[in-house]
């Protein structure tokens, strides 16, 4: 019983701290309003048959007292008010930082579940590249295609993945194109996205058997085609800045239009080849022009050539 009496007491003592002084101010205004000409100008005001000059001292003295109340009336609503603007601002703020805690918690989740969705995706993708049916291996290559454009994150995976597909040799000999997943699969590594702060990589198709391959526009900066077999390849009109097609067979490949400064054709095939107009920056050492279909000597005068570099002597329009 003690220990609830004891903690009920702190509670009350504020409201009744208050109020009683409240009273006591309310009271001693009374008494000093009612005695107080007398105690402070006792020796001009007489205590009986009061005089008019008697009363102009009693009112102006109880006129400073009114004005004395109002000014302190006054003053302490001003600091009520600050004070409870004060404390309207602390619920603000407070209200603020909860509201931003909400809403970076919700972010938070909102970005697990969207990383859940992703991998999800990612995971039912890549089983069906596994497929054996054509049809679903080109859903598991358009679904990777997704998430690379979605997902800055997943983008340099995406990439890799894609080029392991195209660098996966064929069961058996061929001599015809490229099938049409493998295809795509180049298709969408030449129009791979830029996502910011993502530093794009180069592509690594090293190797890979791409004979017929179509990529019209693509962007092909810092890609590995070495020892690749290009032949019968469509590369027109591509960006394929410092690529390293050390090696590989471009035979009756078409790179008309293309941008390749800096490109490495070092020992590659190029027989009845369609070069870009200029090779300016372009590596051709060991490498025979003499069977490119744009020949001319000039073309290679801002190459990069050896003694091993066959140069065609003829033009051919």
């Amino acid at each position: 019983m003690s220990d609830d009496v004891s903690d009920e007491q702190p509670k009350d003592r504020p409201p009744f701290r208050i109020w009683a002084l409240g009273t006591l101010a309310a009271v001693g205004f009374a008494i000093l309003f009612w005695r107080g000409p007398w105690w402070f100008d006792g020796a001009h005001i007489r205590d009986a048959n009061l005089e008019p000059a008697d009363g102009v001292v009693i009112t102006g003295f109880r006129t400073g007292m009114v004005a004395l109340a109002a000014g302190l009336i006054a003053g302490m609503g001003l600091w009520y008010t600050h004070k409870s603007h004060r404390h309207a601002e602390k619920l603000y703020e407070h209200g603020q930082e909860q509201f931003n805690h909400a809403r970076e918690k919700d972010r938070e989740q909102a970005e697990l579940t969207r990383e859940g969705q992703v991998t999800g995706r990612y995971v039912e993708a890549i089983k069906l590249l596994a497929s054996q049916n054509t049809t679903e291996r080109l859903g598991g290559i358009y679904g990777l295609e997704r998430i690379m454009n979605d997902s800055p994150k997943d983008y340099p995976t995406v990439v890799k993945v894609l080029a392991a597909f195209l660098r996966q040799k064929p069961s058996k000999p061929m001599r015809q194109a490229i099938p049409i997943d493998k295809q795509a699969a180049f298709t969408i590594l030449g129009r791979r996205p830029e996502h910011k702060g993502v530093r794009p990589e180069g592509v690594d198709l090293r190797g890979a058997y791409l004979v017929g391959a179509v990529s019209e526009g693509g962007n092909w900066e810092n890609a590995n085609f070495s020892d690749a077999n290009l032949t019968e390849a469509i590369l027109v009109d591509i960006y394929g800045a410092h690529a390293n097609f050390s090696g590989a067979i471009l035979d009756r490949a078409d790179l008309h239009n293309s941008a390749i400064p800096g490109a490495n054709f070092n020992g590659a095939s190029l027989r009845a080849t369609t070069l870009p107009a200029s090779l300016e920056g372009v590596w051709l050492w060991d490498t025979d022009l003499r069977e490119i279909t744009n020949r001319r000597p000039e073309l290679t005068h801002k190459a990069h050539t050896n003694d091993g570099t066959q140069i065609p002597t003829t033009d051919v329009d």
